[in-house]
């Protein structure tokens, strides 16, 4: 083999690459032997029979990213050969389309409960690229809405309590993403007020009380 090349796949975790072999006796057929991560699914895969074309070269297809390492043996034995002649061992790396950078955003402000969160971003969008929102640091379960192309996001419903939400950017196009942000937000529980009563003992007397009490943040004394 005095060559290997690539195309690399035009999505993120893709397999629509290629890798094409050179050097080779034109129309002879070889065995392929390679390793990676599409050894056992490109065509053709790895251990298959296959003939060069008539220039000497072999063509793989539905190649993900990964690295590989490849080599042919000759299916032709010469007088008192008992073994097949293995190429050169050549290896190459088949890569994924760039991925999207890193969201930048500032902090929230705390809220009072019934109020929406505002997250306002500072990072820039590239060509077909949007945010994506979650709810969870898996990124399985999308927020409402679930993705933006402003810098400023609120959620379709006031958050009730303080949380995180999760933020990165996607390639719409490549369906690469970026690397996940955690943005927590500070959701202040609105005050409730709580009264008792002590009734006077008789219609005259003065003995009786009332008793306010503050919960969820009731604030200072003055």
């Amino acid at each position: 083999i005095t060559s290997v090349t690539k195309t690399d796949p035009t999505q993120c975790g893709g397999s629509n690459g290629t890798i094409t072999l050179s050097g080779l006796v034109p129309n002879t057929k070889y065995q392929l032997n390679f390793t990676g991560t599409s050894a056992a699914t490109s065509i053709p895969k790895s251990g298959d029979t296959v003939t060069t074309s008539a220039t000497g070269t072999i063509l793989i297809s539905l190649v993900a990213a990964g690295n590989y390492s490849l080599s042919v043996a000759s299916l032709i034995l010469g007088p008192g050969q008992l073994d097949s002649c293995t190429s050169n061992v050549v290896p190459i790396t088949v890569l994924d389309p760039p991925k999207p950078s890193a969201v930048v955003a500032n902090p929230v402000s705390p809220v009072c409960q019934g109020t929406n969160i505002v997250v306002s971003l500072t990072s820039t969008l590239g060509a077909n690229e949007r945010y994506m929102w979650y709810t969870d640091m898996g990124a399985t379960t999308p927020a409402n809405p679930a993705f933006s192309l402003s810098n400023t996001y609120s959620p379709a419903t006031p958050p009730a309590t303080t949380g995180v939400l999760y933020v990165r950017k996607r390639n719409t196009v490549t369906l690469c993403d970026g690397p996940l942000l955690a943005v927590t937000y500070t959701v202040n529980l609105s005050p409730q007020i709580t009264h008792s009563k002590v009734e006077p003992t008789t219609a005259s007397s003065t003995d009786g009380s009332i008793t306010i009490g503050l919960s969820n943040n009731p604030g200072s004394a003055p």
